[in-house]
């Protein structure tokens, strides 16, 4: 699989926008997500994996002046699940960026946030803080 990082959304051309607006959609079909090309450019970067030319993976990362990147809308392809790919990208977090780079995510309790939790835990990310609603985990390159 061809895999294509730190694409920054707001260069992409609209039909790739669209195309991973379409991605974001299908892979969180209970949410009532609005997702849109303006949806897509209030992310600084995104990181994407490519399959024959068709989008298979995404992520967003905002970031906070720089002392954290948010990870939101991270998605894998329903025909893409259970092969790595989710992991792959996390591991590149780790690896392309600069030593010290801390990253978070909020992973919503909606009943499947166990298997979320385990899946950032052995990926690297530490559980910071947990509510009623959400837990927040966090993970600093080494």
């Amino acid at each position: 699989m061809q895999l294509i990082y730190s694409v920054i959304p707001n260069a992409l051309p609209s039909v790739h926008k669209c195309k991973l607006a379409n991605l974001i959609r299908s892979s969180f079909p209970r949410k009532q997500l609005e997702c849109d090309i303006e949806f897509i450019n209030r992310y600084d970067l995104g990181v994407v994996a490519q399959k024959s030319g068709k989008f298979v993976s995404f992520m967003s990362l905002s970031n906070h002046q720089d002392e954290w990147y948010d990870v939101e809308n991270f998605c894998v392809g329903r025909e893409h699940r259970e092969r790595g790919l989710g992991s792959e990208m996390l591991r590149f977090l780790q690896t392309d960026f600069p030593t010290n780079t801390k990253f978070r995510l909020h992973v919503d309790h909606t009943g499947i946030e166990s298997r979320l939790i385990e899946f950032y835990t052995r990926n690297g990310f530490k559980v910071v803080s947990s509510n009623d609603s959400e837990t927040c985990m966090e993970m600093v390159v080494s």
